[in-house]
C-alpha cells in the first residue's frame, strides 16, 4: 500500500501497489481503516527519533579533515 497524505485530508490517496503498481485507482473511499493506520503508522515513524539532518554533526577527525581540504570540499 502506498499513502499519499497531503494538507488537505480530503485530497488523500491511496493506491494498492501490489494490484496497482501505476497508481491509476484511488482507493481512499474504500479502504478508510487503512489509510488511517497508515497515517498513524507515519505519526509514530516521525516522532519516533530526532531527522538524521537535525542531528548535531560530530567535529571531524583531523585525518578526514585533512583529506578534504586536499579534496577541495572545505577550506
Amino acid at each position: 500500500w502506498k499513502l499519499i497524505d497531503k494538507p488537505d485530508p480530503d485530497q488523500d490517496e491511496l493506491y494498492n501497489l501490489k494490484e496497482d503498481p501505476a497508481e491509476t485507482r484511488n482507493l481512499i473511499a474504500e479502504h478508510p481503516k487503512i489509510a488511517v493506520k497508515m497515517r498513524a503508522h507515519m505519526v509514530d515513524l516521525t516522532q519516533a527519533e530526532e531527522p538524521q539532518a537535525m542531528q548535531k554533526y560530530k567535529p571531524l577527525d583531523p585525518e578526514t579533515e585533512k583529506r578534504l581540504r586536499a579534496l577541495g570540499y572545505i577550506e
